[in-house]
């Protein structure tokens, strides 16, 4: 608190979030696009170059995506704090919610870990030969719904949510000092948006 506000390591740490988060993103998306390659009947060097620009639009959109978030997620407890009575600059709360992005470098790590075994234990669907558009959209749709009931993609996304507990832990924190709360102000700050999102993903896990 009695530094200057610095954004240079918080951004690199959310930046890192974004990018071991992209791995997944590119797994998933490499092995759809092996489908699609199959139902076109594509080149086999053109996969190649597919998979190449996957990578990187799923790398570049998780890291955008990242940065966007923690944007966002830093103005709602930015908001909810105001009406706490907390005081301090934007800028300050940007910096120490962005060490709470910590822990999702690690959950990215063990999500890609777990995606990379799921979709090198995937077979295909089949599609027949001549089947109608309709047919096909059908069996693929039932397919990927398939994945979202695979105990690997369920564990991943447990995972997911036990490390996002880990990190509101750390924005507990940032935004008592940040804004100059009491531990139960700041509690509420981050539980309530937190705890909604929490509270969706499992309704999500539990459905699927």
């Amino acid at each position: 608190m009695k530094n200057e506000e610095r954004l240079g390591i918080p951004a690199l740490i959310v930046v890192l979030s974004g990018a071991v988060g992209g791995v997944s993103a590119f797994l998933m998306t490499s092995k759809t696009m092996e489908i699609l390659g199959e139902m076109m009947r594509m080149p086999a060097g053109a996969g190649g170059v597919f998979t190449s620009v996957m990578a990187f639009v799923s790398v570049i959109g998780a890291v955008v995506f990242s940065l966007l978030f923690w944007l966002i997620i830093t103005a709602i407890f930015y908001g909810i704090s105001a009406i706490f009575g907390g005081e301090g600059s934007f800028k300050r709360t940007l910096e120490f919610v962005g060490y709470g992005y910590i822990p999702t470098i690690f959950a990215g790590i063990i999500g890609a870990a777990l995606t990379y075994h799921l979709v090198s234990t995937l077979t295909l669907p089949h599609i027949p030969a001549g089947a109608e558009p309709m047919e096909v959209s059908r069996i693929v749709q039932a397919w990927a719904q398939g994945l979202k009931r695979h105990p690997l993609s369920m564990l991943s996304s447990a995972v997911g949510i036990l490390f996002t507990l880990w990190s509101a832990n750390i924005w507990i924190f940032a935004v008592k000092h940040a804004r100059g709360l009491t531990t139960r102000n700041a509690l509420l700050t981050v539980g309530i948006p937190v705890g909604a999102y929490i509270a969706y993903s499992l309704c999500q896990l539990l459905l699927a």
